[in-house]
């Protein structure tokens, strides 16, 4: 009997929250939105992204700067490691990602 109040507190807290995310504009706009957004551009420009492991790190706020490592297959299949930075910006809940250095 007590569970049943428990359970329609939690349901009104989660029907809470996912509207104020919902109507929040720069939803995403967080630490880890811009390293998904970074690593995503990044393992575009390799040549096996399945092989990808990622090691990275954001920094600021719109517009976020993540920097970071990749250790990748190359064409051959051996392990490279690359380091990288991408500036993230978010904006009407989308991302604009610029990698600005891939070595």
């Amino acid at each position: 009997m007590i569970a049943m109040p428990f359970l329609l507190v939690i349901a009104g807290v989660l029907g809470y929250y996912n509207t104020q995310v919902q109507a929040d504009p720069d939803r995403g706009n967080s630490d880890i939105a811009a390293i998904y957004a970074c690593e995503e551009a990044v393992a575009q420009n390799l040549k096996s992204p399945a092989s990808a492991d990622f090691n990275s790190s954001a920094a600021g706020g719109n517009p976020w700067v993540v920097q970071g490592v990749v250790d990748s297959e190359n064409s051959f299949g051996a392990r490279l490691r690359s380091t990288f930075e991408c500036s993230v910006t978010f904006r009407n809940g989308a991302s604009q990602t610029t990698v600005v250095r891939l070595e």
